[in-house]
């Protein structure tokens, strides 16, 4: 399944709270820069912000999910790039 960035963010928005950091009433927001190679694959995560391990956790299972993303495009053939996707875990 090819995944759009759009549908990336989506997924972002519905993450699991983890048990763990809701039990604990654990908050904190991870920053990771994902890049995706020409072919839609994660290439590499870099996490710009860390959290408590468990939100690190969620947002690697999360971005790394069995799907591939519609890679960018420059002159119309697909090429690598990168995205600095922010999560924010906040108790409700």
């Amino acid at each position: 399944m090819q995944r759009s960035w759009e549908e990336l963010r989506q997924s972002i928005k519905n993450l699991k709270y983890p048990d763990f950091a809701r039990r604990q009433k654990l908050q904190g927001q991870v920053v990771a820069k994902v890049y995706i190679d020409s072919e839609g694959n994660v290439a590499k995560i870099q996490l710009l912000k860390t959290a408590h391990e468990v939100f690190n956790e969620e947002v690697f299972r999360t971005l790394t999910e069995e799907v591939t993303y519609k890679p960018a495009t420059m002159n119309g053939k697909p090429v690598s790039s990168s995205l600095i996707v922010p999560v924010k875990f906040e108790l409700k």
